[in-house]
């Protein structure tokens, strides 16, 4: 069972000289010993998206966002890095913020069906 989280990023502001290619995006695992210091979770790359598939959404000019959205397992937290990609990768862009994946609610079973015997 999966859920899924939609990043939003703003787009790097230097490229190298080269157009941006692909996102490379890592998720680390959040668990209560690593939220109090005592053990970081493991640090995993999750996928490589293709710029040209990222919706953009124009802010304001010259400052565009880009989203994805990742599957995660649920009720689980995670901190997600990216870094840009034109045939060489960059830097790891900021930790974001804690994001949680709630459980999901089961959905009721259907109607049970009764024969007669």
């Amino acid at each position: 069972d999966t859920d899924v989280v939609k990043l939003q990023f703003k787009l790097p502001s230097q490229t190298g000289g080269h157009p941006i290619e692909s996102y490379i995006i890592h998720a680390e695992e959040i668990s209560e010993a690593s939220m109090e210091g005592d053990k970081p979770g493991p640090k995993m790359r999750l996928l490589e998206v293709p710029a040209s598939s990222l919706a953009t959404e124009e802010v304001r000019p010259g400052d565009d966002l880009c989203s994805c959205h990742v599957s995660v397992e649920p009720n689980r937290s995670y901190i997600f890095t990216l870094q840009a990609s034109n045939g060489r990768c960059g830097p790891s862009s900021v930790p974001s913020a804690v994001v949680f994946a709630p459980a999901r609610v089961p959905v009721a079973p259907a109607a049970p069906q009764v024969f007669a015997t």
